[in-house]
């Protein structure tokens, strides 16, 4: 697939907002909500209001007001992997 223009490393990961602890004040919040706009937003496009919402914004705070954690510290299967440990036991 094409590189993402506003993605992090070469356009191959971006921020994930499922999961956030804020404070009531925050740069980071503030520029990602303001960036959201109603009459921009496409129902077709995943990246439309929040991973390229907050993506965006993270670019243009001070990298030490906020903290991003490693992917495995919510996600330790990928995603894509994770169906495997569902599927029965062919020896049971």
């Amino acid at each position: 697939g094409e590189d993402c223009s506003w993605c992090f490393g070469g356009g191959k990961w971006y921020l994930a907002p499922g999961l956030m602890i804020s404070p009531k004040v925050s740069p980071l919040l503030k520029l990602a909500l303001n960036a959201f706009r109603l009459d921009e937003y496409d129902l077709n496009i995943f990246n439309s209001v929040g991973p390229m919402a907050i993506t965006k914004a993270s670019k243009l705070v001070p990298r030490n007001t906020f903290q991003i954690l490693d992917r495995d510290f919510f996600y330790p299967v990928n995603y894509q992997e994770a169906a495997e440990l569902f599927k029965k036991d062919p020896r049971i």
